[in-house]
């Protein structure tokens, strides 16, 4: 029993489990602006998702797919996806390449305009931690295969308008059009964080220009350059 003029000790809740719901509404305000905040259990939760994947974008979509499943994620003109569509799909997609053999040691090429294809392939590789190469739309069949060359890539996804570029690189294919086969014909299983996120090559304008230049017939396509010279820093 308290005597006279005691103060009442409240019991409160732990100072680092504030600190991380508000950091995890902070974040959900940033990057699902447009939905309601939502309770804050599903904050945490989400937040501690996040930080499973580390600095890999794919924990936005696997978090988005936690907290605001039915909000837009995504729209171009042909199709539109919500946030727990594209973390389900991307999911899936990225199972039926690991059933392929492609994993955080690949090397996966996109070769897409800026369609839903696009994200869906971009995101799908992060989850699987493989390395993500960026070519250039304006590429000729000839650049392509040059850069799928000498970046060692493993899978190469292209647009529907680029399959002629596409052709004749001497890897797997994917037309962004059958994405939706990886999907219906996923194996049943989870997709794991990877162990480290994975590296992402942006082609300078200068790589690009080598590139055309080693593509050329004639004496400059014989010169050879070691694996790896034109990667870019890892992001």
């Amino acid at each position: 029993m308290r005597s006279k003029g005691q103060a009442t000790v409240r019991p409160s809740r732990p100072r680092w489990l504030w600190r991380a719901y508000h950091r995890a509404e902070t974040l959900s305000s940033v990057l699902f602006a447009s939905a309601p905040v939502p309770a804050p259990g599903r904050l945490l939760r989400s937040a501690r998702e996040i930080g499973r994947w580390r600095a890999s974008p794919a924990g936005v979509v696997v978090a988005g797919g936690r907290l605001v499943p039915e909000s837009l994620a995504v729209r171009d003109d042909d199709r539109s996806l919500t946030f727990g569509a594209l973390d389900r799909r991307t999911d899936a997609i990225a199972r039926s390449w690991r059933a392929m053999g492609i994993d955080e040691h690949s090397s996966i090429g996109l070769l897409l305009l800026n369609r839903v294809a696009f994200l869906e392939a971009m995101f799908a590789a992060h989850k699987l931690g493989a390395e993500i190469v960026f070519l250039n739309t304006a590429f000729a069949g000839p650049q392509v295969a040059e850069v799928v060359a000498s970046h060692e890539i493993n899978l190469l996804v292209h647009d529907r308008d680029l399959a002629d570029a596409a052709a004749g690189t001497g890897v797997p294919l994917v037309d962004e059009r059958r994405l939706d086969d990886a999907v219906i014909g996923a194996p049943e299983g989870t997709v794991p964080p990877p162990a480290r996120p994975s590296r992402v090559v942006v082609l300078t304008s200068a790589q690009a220009r080598r590139a055309a230049r080693r593509a050329q017939p004639g004496p400059a396509a014989t010169r050879s350059t070691p694996p790896g010279s034109w990667r870019a820093c890892p992001s």
